[in-house]
């Protein structure tokens, strides 16, 4: 995986572009995670060409997402995280 740093607000926003990677839907998506002054949180992956929606590809990346922010969130709010 390769990505381009588009924004960095520390605290608050970093946005990504995905330059490359093994499962094809990534490419040019984009990955965005902003807080905010009260504490929200927002996880956003977009930009994905339509072409891919309803594709094996796409369909592997919103399987990977559910398993990736459920760890991070045992991670945030115990310690531990399940790896892949």
């Amino acid at each position: 995986m390769k990505f381009r740093l588009d924004q960095s607000t520390p605290n608050k926003k970093v946005v990504w572009t995905c330059t490359n990677n093994a499962n094809p839907a990534w490419i040019n998506t984009t990955i965005t995670f902003e807080t905010d002054e009260k504490g929200s949180f927002s996880f956003i992956h977009d930009n994905f060409d339509e072409k891919w929606k309803g594709q094996p590809p796409f369909d592997m990346t919103a399987d990977g997402w559910k398993h990736f922010i459920a760890s991070f969130k045992s991670y945030c709010e115990t310690g531990t995280g399940q790896p892949w």
